[in-house]
């Protein structure tokens, strides 16, 4: 049969998305073959997204969080390239501020602690649903060190000089 043929599969007329944005929906007319005909109107639903788009942020610093006041921390490498993909209007307008790489340092004691996975932080909340943040590399190695107290130096004690007669 002739709708067999079709595979469910039909063309509509074309869809104006002229000052669309986000889902609408439209009753549209469908193509068919000769002899097909449609007793109820077709509403199509269209989806307008932004384009997807991905921003590329080199040599930005990793920053060490909850790190024991007990300890003095470094991390190799000391920045990483930031990828962020997301819509393209959003991500038109980042800076620099608007990010922050982190690595937890909770728990870690005195050593190199290779592996440790880089964290990348949106600070705007317009961000944080629609982004996507990776890092590369995406792991740093962290280097913990004990800080040394100071140990008091001893003061010399200070020499005094008496001035005046001796009496008898």
């Amino acid at each position: 049969s002739i709708i067999e043929d079709l595979n469910g599969v039909v063309q509509t007329a074309e869809v104006d998305t002229s000052n669309q944005t986000g889902q609408f929906s439209r009753e549209v007319d469908v193509v068919l073959p000769p002899g097909v005909t449609t007793s109820q109107p077709i509403i199509v639903t269209v989806n307008i997204l932004p384009v997807q788009t991905t921003r590329n942020f080199p040599e930005v610093p990793v920053q060490i969080i909850n790190l024991d006041p007990a300890f003095s921390a470094s991390v190799i490498p000391e920045t990483v390239t930031v990828t962020l993909e997301g819509p393209e209007p959003l991500l038109q307008n980042v800076t620099l501020e608007d990010l922050s790489i982190t690595v937890d340092a909770n728990g870690l004691s005195e050593g190199t602690h290779p592996g440790i996975v880089t964290q990348v932080n949106l600070l705007q909340a317009t961000l944080q649903e629609d982004v996507i943040g990776t890092t590369q590399p995406n792991n740093v190695s962290v280097i913990i060190s004990v800080i040394p107290t100071e140990t008091p130096i001893p003061s010399p004690t200070p020499r005094m000089r008496i001035w005046g007669k001796i009496l008898p």
